[in-house]
């Protein structure tokens, strides 16, 4: 009977240093992991001072948020009746009432110091549910301006199915716009902790995106689409918008660290042909003719830069 108890005792013993062994091996694992990863990013920081890539701004705060998911909204009738009603403006409203289309009976007057204030007055005194939209990017080569939408109170870059695109003429006038809009979102309650901005500017470095002497003048986060859901459901995740040299911009997955495509004016070409292919499609009116011109010329000069690029 004691030897059986004695027999216990001691497989017992051996579990409980068999418990304790594996717990100092993962500390020390653990240990080794972050001590590792530290060791990287003072590397990668070492070789971006190197090379005379500098951070200004640099958000010191972990940043924590969640994926959200958003369909592409339909205007409705009553938001049709105020789209007809805005002032000195000729509205269309086509493509299954997912797209607003609309010309300035007299062009709205910008001028280069015009600041995101002044901006966010222009689209709410203008642009249906403007308050919905912030300022993205003004193209001056292009005379384009870009509004995005804003979700989670972050803004959704790119996006064909919510932002507003501005076209402007030689003279820094508003002559038309094109507006979507998505829906409510669905937040996804987790929140994730998104990857440092040291190694989201690594990303681009390592793929030879930005190289020596640029400077990260500004990073934000906002979300990017992944690939559309089969019932029109867009999934959008937080993404690091790292702009370089107050020149060009880049798009870094914040959990993966993947680099999205930031091929403006791929985007502005696909934007272009379709809403022209909408319009050429819908009812005829009597002010359609000058907006098909306009967008086909534009067409032409984005063909063409294509060509020599």
């Amino acid at each position: 009977m004691q030897w059986r108890q004695i027999k216990t005792l001691f497989i017992l013993c051996f579990l409980i240093l068999d418990v304790y062994l594996v717990f100092q091996f993962l500390e020390k694992q653990q240990a080794t992991d972050i001590g590792f990863l530290e060791d990287k990013d003072v590397t990668l920081e070492q070789q971006l001072k190197d090379d005379d890539i500098t951070i200004e701004n640099m958000p010191e705060q972990e940043v924590k948020e969640s994926f959200i998911k958003v369909k592409q909204k339909a205007f409705s009738k009553e938001e049709r009746k105020r789209l007809e009603k805005m002032p000195n403006q000729d509205v269309m409203v086509t493509n299954e009432n997912h797209l607003v289309i609309s010309q300035f009976k007299e062009p709205v007057p910008l001028t280069n110091k015009t600041t995101d204030e002044q901006f966010q007055k222009v689209i709410q005194a203008n642009m249906l549910h403007g308050e919905e939209y912030r300022f993205g990017d003004w193209n001056k080569e292009k005379n384009v301006i870009y509004f995005f939408q804003v979700k989670n109170g972050r803004p959704i870059y790119y996006n064909s199915s919510g932002i507003i695109v501005v076209y402007l003429n030689e003279k820094n006038e508003m002559v038309l716009y094109t507006q979507t809009c998505l829906d409510e979102a669905i937040i996804n309650s987790e929140k994730k902790s998104l990857i440092h901005p040291v190694e989201a500017v690594g990303r681009l470095y390592n793929s030879q995106q930005i190289v020596p002497g640029d400077t990260v003048t500004k990073m934000s986060v906002g979300y990017h689409t992944v690939v559309p859901l089969e019932d029109g459901v867009q999934v959008f995740l937080p993404t690091w918008n790292i702009s370089v040299n107050k020149e060009q911009d880049f798009f870094v997955n914040a959990t993966e660290g993947i680099v999205f495509s930031s091929d403006h004016e791929e985007f502005l070409a696909t934007h272009v042909s379709n809403v022209l292919e909408k319009i050429k499609h819908d009812k005829d009116i009597s002010w359609k003719k000058s907006i098909v011109e306009m967008l086909e010329n534009k067409m032409i000069y984005l063909d063409n830069r294509s060509e020599t690029d």
